[in-house]
């Protein structure tokens, strides 16, 4: 057995103790938007002192000591769908999971161990019978039993080979289980034996569960609900008025319960099931898969994080987590407050305080949204469906759609500054704008491939990344561009550049493509996945994310050599990825999810390259040059002079610069001199000495 990594948060101090939470068990990434998160929710159980513990998929598991008004996750760094989850004694829970692991509480839900099982098996119920008698049913006909409170378990003969979903007992010694095909198996013995009753017509069999040692129901497939009076000794069919799948039940008394199922259904009768009465969907598009009563409230909970609660005994519910569910597909931070997601069927959401709040703007346009640019907390942009362009300068109390007369699909947009910016697209779309997006101009790009992503580098120096390997790039702003030659032809989704001249591009099958020369030449890294990756972003070199299919983060701190898979809790589709800094970063992704990572502890003096935060050289341009051209050396300020030397591919000294870059001393500027100065086509180096750091630009004259 051993200590999984955990952490509570007590739910009175669920806002005020998150960074106490991190000192405490580790920095992760956190959900933020649904709150409290948005994985399916599998089951819900009541303790004996009115805490509720739910459970779901991605390792799910929350708690709640205030009736189900406020949640707090008690589970950190199990990855397996959490199926099941059961009350054995006062502070007692059981949870099974896939791959037959088997949770175990002793404090009513706030830590957790995990025990060592017998079978790889998926394990989807649990249930305590006796002093120390713990039986858990899955996939495979598997049933499993501990006789000494979980410590050892031995494998049980069920007799049949199909899914086996819930279990209940009666007393000590009589219980049932139910699964597929009809399947139901009824011990006498505590569970040491088992054999088969089968319901018919052979319908899957969800849940079942007891009111008392007479009264108990099943349910099931299409709407499928079976009662017993006699402990189970003959279960008799009763019309729900229901098609649906029908996914748990929950006996009040003998007379009352709750059934729940797909679509939202929600079922009652007071009257031990004469009469099913239907409430009013408030879910339509959700599948409730559990629900319990701790004798106060009702709580269910299903799909994409849905809780619903009922104080009045199922008179009225609400959804408590009831926010959009919309894919977001983008998300733009300007500041460590103020950023957006961008998404599906237009959605747009905004916060104003890092995402602890979230509020949706969506316009009433209706299209989809798939990238966007905030360049200040007033300021931002969004693109998608039939080429719209809308745009806000005032935080998001209006978005009006600028005009661009392609219908094209925009899938990017990215801003230099807030007046020159890029959107790219369908059938090898680029649009630019030099006035914030008042008009905006098509630029040849000489394909009709997609373009997916696209980073300005600077005013000049533009990267997209597209169908087929491609990767177009600009050192004129865009009055040509030109295609990079790539080791691979799978579709590159985004660039990203942490200064002039290094740069990284993700796409399919775990594709990571990297340069140190502004794309002359591109080598392949490997990340450990061949899952597709959508965006990768980083304060530096040294500090670089990759988001992609299923849930996948990745995390290098050593410019892409190695990549570390990081603990998401979900595995939706991440789509979109913004840090502000190394500490700082959001992503976004399927159903709405935005995850948050919040690092107080980390600081740029951890990473020896950290200086890339304020490059010496901020750009070189144009390059590629012709030997005709004047080559632009941006500089940034610097309290004392910029040693700046050109060299050639042998390392032979071309010119000495420094002399000029020291008229540049205590302000930013641009050095300029003719490429007719080097000595004919070739690579060049440009290399800055200052205060004990080195960078090096490379320049290509053709």
């Amino acid at each position: 057995m051993h200590r999984l990594h955990l952490f509570f948060i007590p739910v009175f101090l669920l806002i005020t103790t998150l960074a106490a939470i991190d000192s405490r068990a580790q920095t992760t990434l956190r959900w933020q938007h649904p709150f409290p998160q948005g994985n399916m929710l599998m089951s819900i159980a009541a303790a004996p002192d009115g805490s509720f513990i739910v459970t779901g998929r991605s390792g799910t598991v929350l708690r709640s000591e205030d009736d189900g008004a406020t949640w707090a996750n008690t589970m950190f760094g199990l990855t397996d769908n959490v199926i099941s989850a059961s009350v054995t004694h006062a502070d007692g829970f059981w949870c099974v999971a896939d791959n037959g692991i088997l949770l175990h509480s002793r404090d009513g839900g706030l830590f957790w161990d995990d025990l060592q099982s017998i079978t790889a098996q998926g394990l989807n119920g649990v249930a305590r019978t006796g002093a120390e008698t713990i039986i858990a049913c899955g996939d495979g006909g598997t049933i499993i039993r501990s006789t000494n409170g979980g410590r050892d378990w031995e494998q049980v003969f069920s007799g049949v080979s199909g899914i086996l979903n819930d279990i209940a007992f009666v007393n000590d010694r009589k219980g049932f289980v139910v699964g597929e095909a009809g399947t139901l198996l009824e011990t006498g013995d505590g569970g040491a034996t088992w054999s088969s009753v089968r319901i018919t017509p052979p319908e899957d069999l969800f849940a079942i569960a007891f009111a008392d040692a007479s009264s108990g129901w099943i349910c099931g497939t299409k709407g499928s609900i079976y009662h017993t009076v006699n402990g189970g000794f003959r279960w008799d069919r009763q019309q729900s008025g229901s098609s649906r799948h029908l996914n748990d039940i929950t006996p009040l008394s003998g007379s009352e319960a709750w059934a729940v199922g797909d679509g939202g259904t929600m079922l009652h009768t007071t009257n031990s099931g004469a009469e099913w009465r239907a409430l009013p969907v408030l879910l339509p598009e959700s599948v409730i898969e559990g629900i319990a009563s701790n004798g106060r409230v009702l709580l269910a909970a299903g799909e994409f994080g849905h809780i619903l609660r009922s104080t009045d005994g199922g008179a009225q519910w609400m959804v408590i987590n009831g926010t959009t569910r919309k894919s977001a597909n983008w998300t733009s931070f300007a500041t460590a407050r103020d950023g957006w997601c961008f998404g599906q069927d237009g959605m747009i959401l905004h916060t104003t305080d890092g995402g602890a709040h979230w509020r949706e703007e969506t316009p009433a346009l209706g299209n989809s949204l798939y990238g966007g640019k905030a360049v200040s907390p007033d300021e931002a942009w969004t693109v998608g469906e039939f080429g719209v362009i809308l745009h806000t300068a005032d935080g998001g109390a209006t978005w009006t759609q600028q005009e661009n007369t392609f219908t094209n699909i925009l899938l990017a947009v990215d801003f230099a500054t807030a007046d020159i910016g890029w959107a790219v697209g369908e059938l090898g779309m680029i649009l630019k704008t030099t006035n914030g997006g008042a008009s905006w101009t098509k630029q040849e790009s000489g394909t009709q491939d997609y373009l997916f992503g696209v980073q300005a580098v600077s005013e000049q120096h533009v990267v997209i990344a597209g169908d087929a390997g491609l990767v177009l790039t600009t050192f004129n702003g865009g009055a040509s561009w030109q295609p990079q030659a790539t080791p691979t032809g799978v579709t590159l989704y985004w660039p990203r550049f942490v200064s002039d001249a290094e740069g990284w591009i993700v796409g399919e099958v775990g594709t990571v493509l990297h340069t140190t020369d502004a794309g002359a030449s591109w080598s392949m890294q490997d990340p450990g996945t061949e899952t597709a990756l959508y965006v990768i972003d980083g304060a530096h070199r040294n500090a670089l994310w990759v988001i992609g299919d299923g849930g996948t983060v990745l995390r290098s701190t050593n410019a892409g050599a190695d990549w570390q898979p990081v603990y998401a809790r979900t595995n939706y589709d991440l789509f979109g990825l913004d840090f502000i800094d190394e500490r700082h970063g959001w992503i976004s992704g399927d159903y709405a999810t935005v995850l948050t990572w919040k690092d107080d502890a980390s600081t740029s003096v951890d990473h020896p390259d950290a200086a890339a935060l304020n490059p010496l050289i901020r750009g070189v341009y144009p390059n590629p040059l012709s030997r005709n051209a004047t080559l632009r050396i941006d500089l940034h300020s610097q309290s004392a002079p910029i040693s700046l030397h050109v060299y050639d591919v042998l390392g032979r000294l071309v010119t000495d610069l420094s002399g000029r870059s020291a008229a540049l001393v205590g302000r930013d500027g641009t050095l300029r001199f003719s490429a007719s100065r080097l000595r004919g086509a070739g690579r060049y180096y440009i290399v800055a000495r200052h205060d004990g750091r080195i960078e090096t630009r490379m320049v290509i004259v053709q």
